[in-house]
C-alpha cells in the first residue's frame, strides 16, 4: 500500500469503510508526515503527539 497521506479522500474513505485501515493508522500516518516536514515548513506553533 502507498503512503496513506498520499491517497485521495475517496481512497482513504474506502479503506476505512472496508476495514483495511483504522482511524488510528490514518492519524499516525499524517502525524508521521507532519513530523518529517515540519522542520522545513514550520507550519505549526505547537505539535502535541501524546495520545489523549
Amino acid at each position: 500500500m502507498s503512503n496513506l497521506s498520499d491517497l485521495s479522500v475517496r481512497q482513504t474513505l474506502n479503506l476505512l469503510q472496508n476495514g483495511d485501515i483504522s482511524s488510528l493508522e490514518l492519524t499516525q500516518s499524517y502525524l508521521d508526515r507532519i513530523q518529517a516536514l515540519e522542520p522545513k515548513i514550520k507550519a505549526f506553533i505547537t505539535l502535541t503527539l501524546s495520545p489523549v
